[in-house]
């Protein structure tokens, strides 16, 4: 199944969009008249089946998508260029013209094919701009945003949950997953929901956060969701990578090193740092070799290549909900690395192929040679 994130790979720069969507698509499908009695129901003591491929159904989903892509695949070779994402379709065209053409020849083709299409919740006027799975996506500055509508959802839901003093614990996990479909929006997004992940993840594992007993709200988490209430979340995310400054950093047991470009920087570790893990050091040498450099990736998008798979994941997901001093750590260098760069995403890097910070990290190089 396509998610926002491959949608907006396959966009591009200044395509003419415009959307379309179905009107109760799963009830589109009809199910075997011998498999109805597996999707039967009780209400006020009568009992019902379903005659149609039902809504929460765990293979629904995946059922729809396939038959959905015989159709998008016939509308390809025309060709239009679409992509699926269950009931709402995404068109692509490089001129309004054509755009307008594509628009009218998918409606009537799945029309054709029995499928009841939304007027009033498509988007009819091919544009640059669009509002689709709840973000607006904007071809001419290669840019996807948070739709307003997902703004104001998440903010009247903060603002009753720092109104009361005591929160259900399914409205808590109602906001986590609002936040969650911000993460590829949002820059930072990550960071700002794990205060929220973290105090939700004991319900989740006992299996409880679907429940409406009532938590008290501890202050660290009601002051997380302040961020989200911010300009902050006006901000939107590049379809494409761009450029970015690399800096490569690498940690020993005796010290870290890094560098950028020419630039190099080192350290040695203090008796508390030692008793730390080797995957903490290895996150804490990416924060202090970022900090070394502030000249050069200041207001910059910055890679940092990294060894550690560990590392590369915190900073990739902006923390993490197995180490408390790993989360820690991953919270000291985001708080950095918010204020001073565009963006910071990891990768890796052999440990064969970093040898320069690999030397610094266990060498002490004389600063006046």
């Amino acid at each position: 199944m396509h998610s926002l994130h491959s949608i907006l790979a396959g966009i591009r720069e200044g395509d003419i969009l415009a959307s379309i969507d179905l009107t109760e698509a799963y009830l589109h499908v009809p199910i075997r008249p011998e498999h109805r009695q597996y999707l039967r129901f009780c209400y006020s003591g009568r009992h019902f089946q379903y005659l149609a491929l039902s809504f929460g159904l765990a293979s629904a989903p995946r059922t729809f998508t396939k038959i959905l892509s015989v159709l998008a695949a016939y509308l390809r070779s025309l060709p239009i260029r679409n992509q699926f994402y269950l009931d709402d379709l995404l068109l692509q065209a490089s001129s309004q013209r054509r755009a307008e053409q594509d628009l009218a020849t998918t409606i009537g083709a799945l029309r054709d094919h029995g499928f009841s299409v939304n007027l009033a919740k498509c988007q009819l006027v091919p544009s640059t701009r669009l509002v689709h799975l709840g973000a607006l996506i904007d071809t001419q500055a290669g840019q996807v945003f948070l739709s307003q509508d997902r703004q104001d959802s998440i903010r009247v839901l903060i603002q009753l949950i720092q109104g009361s003093q005591t929160v259900q614990v399914d409205q808590l996990s109602q906001l986590l997953g609002k936040m969650i479909s911000c993460l590829n929006i949002v820059p930072w997004a990550k960071y700002h929901a794990r205060p929220l992940q973290w105090f939700l993840l004991p319900y989740q594992k006992a299996g409880t956060s679907s429940s409406r007993i009532r938590v008290w709200v501890p202050p660290r988490v009601l002051c997380s969701l302040a961020w989200w209430t911010l300009k902050a979340i006006h901000r939107g995310c590049y379809f494409r990578d761009p450029h970015r400054v690399v800096v490569t950093s690498d940690a020993s047991l005796l010290g870290w090193g890094g560098h950028c470009g020419s630039q190099v920087a080192q350290g040695h570790w203090s008796h508390l740092e030692l008793s730390q893990q080797i995957n903490w050091l290895e996150l804490r040498a990416a924060r202090l070799s970022l900090q070394a450099f502030l000249p050069q990736v200041r207001g910059q998008h910055v890679l940092l290549l990294t060894d550690s798979t560990t590392t590369k994941a915190h900073i990739n997901r902006q923390g993490g909900t197995r180490s408390r001093p790993l989360m820690r750590e991953a919270e000291t260098l985001c708080d950095w690395a918010e204020t001073h760069l565009l963006s910071l995403t990891a990768d890796h890097i052999a440990g064969t192929d970093n040898v320069e910070a690999d030397w610094l990290s266990r060498a002490t190089v004389d600063p006046s040679e």
